[in-house]
């Protein structure tokens, strides 16, 4: 026979149908058979409902929490812009994490990390790129090309700046920027052109200088 509901919370989806035995394992209290509003029996604590602990059942609770509970980038749903960041940020962790990433030994291999906000959630890493000048065309630039990806050290930049800022080629055994050894000769080449080769490095670094002087004006306000 259905018990009175009057001692349950006006918004609880329960109905209490019957008492019920406790069994073994159970839980203490008294325990009834309870009905929800979509259909599904459940054995309930009695007091937890009467203390609305519970207003509905797991599968309408779960059902329930999906729809209020905003889905991460449906603020962003369709942007183009945020699919192609997304995918920046997965192709910069994957680089740091994956030794299987062929460029794992220049990023990964040597300590570049990215932070744990960044590493944890896509959203943020968004929303991040979207507020600190990303556009179609910009490339993902550390500022110190020995410290990771996090927001104190990266910024979105024009592939020139990027080129600028590199940090020196493995290969390079001068340790100079742009600058490497050729056939006994200091050779310059910037931006993937060559300007010369020289007797000494530095003649090499004097010219390289005046080129980041001729074309880039003030190097530290471009950079």
């Amino acid at each position: 026979m259905r018990q009175k509901n009057f001692n349950l919370p006006p918004d609880s989806e329960w109905t209490i149908l019957y008492p019920i035995e406790k069994e073994e394992g159970w839980a203490h209290g008294k325990w009834v058979m309870a009905r929800c509003s979509c259909g599904r029996e459940s054995a309930v604590i009695q007091s937890v409902l009467f203390r609305g602990l519970s207003k509905r059942c797991s599968w309408c609770a779960r059902k329930l929490a999906a729809n209020i509970r905003p889905r991460k980038f449906d603020e962003f749903k369709g942007r183009e812009d945020v699919r192609k960041i997304r995918g920046i940020w997965g192709a910069m962790k994957d680089r740091c994490n994956n030794p299987n990433n062929k460029a794992y030994f220049n990023y990964g291999g040597r300590g570049i990390y990215v932070c744990n906000k960044w590493e944890e959630s896509s959203l943020e890493f968004v929303k991040w790129s979207l507020n600190n000048g990303y556009e179609e065309g910009l490339s993902l630039d550390r500022i110190d090309n020995d410290d990771g990806y996090s927001e104190s050290n990266c910024r979105w930049v024009n592939q020139t700046v990027q080129n600028v800022n590199s940090r020196t080629r493995i290969d390079n055994k001068t340790g100079e920027r742009c600058i490497t050894i050729l056939n006994g000769k200091y050779n310059l080449q910037i931006r993937g052109e060559r300007v010369g080769t020289y007797d000494s490095i530095d003649e090499a670094i004097a010219v390289r200088d005046r080129v980041y002087n001729d074309y880039f004006r003030d190097i530290e306000e471009y950079l």
